[in-house]
């Protein structure tokens, strides 16, 4: 990492981790998981997008002269984080190195492994809520840096917003195989007033769960050939690729 520091000149190395085979119980599977998944798909995916990598606070190699310019934050919950912004904004040059790995112990139980990432939540919302603003108005900055500064904080909210929404909306596909097809073709909004309308003021259970989305597939006036409405067109392109077909 150290070699590669000073080959790439750049200020900081920030290299992988896992869990060690002394934490791989199921809960350390599931943290060593989303460990890869974060590692070599998110952070790649942010190199590729802004051409920086992201400090994540361990298994990182700093310039000690960079360091020494800019302190932590002692106040807030994820003073890596915070950092790695505050550094990105003076235009440090961060990569990533996943072929430097370090391996951790998994927490000792659910309830702490709970509090880390109960911690690491409200972190990330105390820098996204600290440092939005800033990143807008930082014009000295590239685009493509700014663009996935942005992806990293708001990024979040918005994909975490899809995973519920997803989350509810897709065991519809095994109650019912033909809602899919419904809400590709844009009637959903249709089926739940049938459904209410045959079934009384409330409709069936399916409907009830449906009836706070029908909005996003429109109601159709039953004439052949009339296009999608556009909430549905923006709707589908999001629910397909996470939907087990």
């Amino acid at each position: 990492m150290v070699n590669q520091l000073i080959s790439e000149s750049a200020d900081c190395i920030q290299g992988s981790t896992y869990i060690r085979r002394e934490g791989l119980n199921f809960m350390g599977m599931l943290i060593d998981a989303d460990f890869f998944y974060t590692i070599f798909l998110i952070l790649p995916a942010l190199s590729a997008v802004a051409s920086t990598g992201l400090f994540c606070g361990s298994n990182a190699v700093w310039r000690t002269s960079f360091l020494h310019t800019q302190p932590f934050h002692t106040t807030v919950q994820t003073e890596d984080i915070e950092f790695s912004i505050r550094a990105l904004f003076r235009n440090a040059k961060i990569n990533f190195s996943p072929q430097s790995r370090s391996g951790e112990l998994a927490p000792a139980s659910f309830g702490s492994f709970y509090k880390q990432r109960l911690r690491w939540c409200m972190g990330w919302d105390q820098v996204t809520l600290m440092h939005t603003k800033a990143i807008s108005g930082m014009q000295e900055l590239s685009f493509a840096l700014r663009f996935g500064m942005h992806w990293m904080l708001i990024g979040r909210w918005v994909s975490l917003f899809f995973m519920l929404v997803n989350a509810a909306m897709a065991p519809l596909l095994l109650i019912d195989k033909g809602f899919f097809p419904r809400l590709m073709i844009g009637n959903v909004g249709d089926w739940v007033a049938t459904e209410r309308a045959s079934g009384g003021a409330g409709g069936g259970p399916l409907q009830k769960l449906v009836g706070p989305f029908a909005f996003l597939a429109p109601r159709r006036s039953g004439q052949a050939g009339e296009p999608v409405g556009a909430p549905c067109r923006v709707w589908c392109p999001l629910f397909a690729p996470n939907s087990p077909m």
